[in-house]
């Protein structure tokens, strides 16, 4: 239930139907207290629409509110409103919070209400999504992927003064400035779990989500792990055969963001997308079985025998897994959203002794190494990519150790087993958030 100073801050915001707001600022207060609480403040003393929020039903609350107020202004008025931009202010999660909602009640709307909202994205914390926008608009990247952002909001108990009137300044003129409309795709992932407070054996959910999906323990993208080049998978008929003889450079950044998103810097300083290697190798081992569907490949002069096409687009892997990382989003600097694929990176646990191939960043550009022959064939590991995968099924093996599943930086636990579908089931499709412009950089 919504706290209720909650409403009393939505009358005030918009007191009346005639009109709707330019813009709303909503604030996870939930962590970053003193940082968010303050902020929040400062915005508003600057006559920002701003709403603090601690909970996923305080999100709940003014979205509802949001749409109510959309729906009577559509039955009173001839003309179609403005957008009405959202400004999410907060981490990874926040934004997994609003996007549930806004398919769940778009998905009862008609097609052209996508057009009345807007979601501009301020990240607090790492932020697997404003990574990938950095690297789609520079000037993106400039406001909120500098040095300075990253100090002040790279944990919640940062000690870094933060120049109020600066932070203040940027998101100011990246909601007034930030006219272009960039189209996420929306994923879909269904978990069967156990939830504590039901008496049912399991429970099935359907769950949207634009970054990724995790399983298994973060600790493994430190560990030295040997890549095969022919273990690149992506739909063409060449590397589903086995003759891929380089890393494509969707494998290479899927790559890169694994080590990224899975380990944060344990301090703010240092070159930015650094990894500090843990003390410890040893990580938690999952067995788990993963059927997954490539996309079609092309047919080659018009004709492909049905026994081909399924042997081609059908795949599983039964194995022991350390880490698992399901990416919708893109490779950096692809501003295309027509892709309907996902992109599958497995770390797992390998016995043999191989030479190794040790991933390192630098410079946010990931760079492969050859390393020393691994001497402990527990701690060797193996990086496997899949690309251009439609649909995936996990299973865990264990029926006695359930799944933590991470959407979007929200975890899930005692799940059974969940499927990852590359589209969202409704007409709902894409989550629409604002830049200032198409220019890609290096980040």
């Amino acid at each position: 239930v919504p706290h209720k100073s909650l409403y009393d801050q939505l009358a005030h915001i918009i007191p009346s139907d005639e009109h709707l707001p330019d813009s709303v600022v909503l604030v996870n207060t939930a962590e970053w207290q003193a940082q968010t609480q303050l902020l929040a403040q400062q915005l508003q003393e600057l006559h920002h629409r701003v709403v603090c929020t601690a909970s996923q039903a305080d999100v709940n609350a003014p979205f509802s509110f949001l749409v109510a107020k959309i729906q009577k202004f559509c039955n009173f008025n001839s003309q179609q409103p403005s957008p009405i931009r959202v400004v999410l202010v907060g981490g990874e999660s926040y934004v997994h919070a609003i996007l549930r909602p806004y398919v769940d009640q778009f998905s009862q709307k008609p097609p052209d209400w996508q057009n009345h909202i807007k979601f501009y994205i301020v990240p607090l914390g790492g932020h697997v999504l404003a990574r990938y926008l950095a690297s789609i608009d520079s000037k993106y990247n400039a406001t909120f992927n500098d040095q300075t952002w990253k100090e002040a909001f790279e944990k919640p108990d940062s000690s870094t003064q933060l120049d109020y009137q600066d932070v203040i300044g940027k998101i100011s003129s990246f909601v007034l400035s930030a006219n272009v409309t960039h189209q996420l795709p929306i994923a879909e992932a269904m978990l069967t779990y156990k939830a504590k407070a039901s008496d049912e054996e399991s429970t099935q959910t359907f769950i949207p989500f634009v970054g990724d999906v995790r399983v298994g323990s973060s600790d493994s993208a430190n560990l030295s792990v040997s890549v095969d080049m022919d273990d690149t998978i992506s739909g063409s008929p060449q590397a589903a055969s086995g003759l891929t003889a380089t890393p494509t450079s969707t494998s290479q950044q899927a790559i890169k963001d694994l080590k990224e998103t899975a380990t944060p810097p344990t301090s703010t300083s240092g070159t930015p997308g650094q990894v500090v290697q843990s003390p410890s190798s040893q990580t938690e081992v999952l067995d788990l079985q993963i059927d997954y569907w490539l996309s079609s490949p092309p047919r080659e002069g018009g004709k492909e025998k049905d026994k081909d096409k399924k042997e081609m687009t059908k795949g599983t892997v039964k194995t022991s897994v350390r880490w698992l990382q399901v990416n919708r989003l893109p490779v950096s600097g692809d501003v295309s959203s027509s892709s309907g694929n996902l992109t599958m990176v497995l770390v797992t646990k390998e016995k043999k002794q191989k030479k190794a191939y040790q991933l390192t960043t630098h410079h946010l550009n990931a760079v492969m190494r050859i390393g020393k022959k691994a001497k402990d064939k527990e701690a060797e590991s193996k990086s496997q990519t899949i690309e251009a995968v439609n649909r995936l099924i996990c299973t865990s093996k264990s029926q006695s150790s359930p799944l933590k599943v991470t959407i979007d930086g929200s975890d899930w636990t005692g799940v059974k087993f969940f499927q990852l579908s590359a589209q969202w089931q409704t007409h709902i499709k894409h989550f629409p958030v604002g830049l200032f412009g198409h220019t890609e950089t290096a980040c």
